[in-house]
């Protein structure tokens, strides 16, 4: 049930005092605070906007990483890699402002290529 001062009465606060508290900003926002540390993390609104920007990250980086190897398989050299991404921000995607030079394109293909070698490595010790 009830509370404590509700069941057996209290002698040491005022009701008065214990009202003004319960509307008090400070009280809200404990309480509002407390609803939320109940909440799964996911729901919380920081956690939620956290994975969000996580989520907007990642697509900037894979967004990243095809431009790379678009610059791959049709055989130009990395240093185009600033210009296709400067087309792209200008089309509207937005991308941030870092991992945008030559050198990041080539880690990029280093990147992929040792996945692709990878998934190939166990797909024919699995075969």
């Amino acid at each position: 049930g009830g509370s404590v001062f509700a069941s057996k009465g209290c002698t040491s606060f005022r009701l008065d005092s214990i009202t003004s508290h319960e509307s008090s900003r400070s009280h809200i926002d404990a309480v509002s605070s407390y609803q939320v540390s109940l909440q799964l993390p996911a729901e919380r609104p920081l956690e939620a906007s956290i994975c969000r920007m996580e989520e907007r990250y990642r697509e900037q980086m894979e967004i990243l990483f095809r431009s790379s190897l678009y610059l791959t398989l049709h055989e130009r050299p990395f240093s185009d890699f600033p210009g296709l991404i400067d087309l792209q921000q200008a089309n509207g995607l937005q991308l941030g402002h870092t991992y945008q030079n030559d050198k990041q394109a080539r880690q990029f293909v280093k990147y992929i290529a040792d996945d692709c070698r990878c998934q190939l490595q166990s797909a024919l010790q699995s075969s």
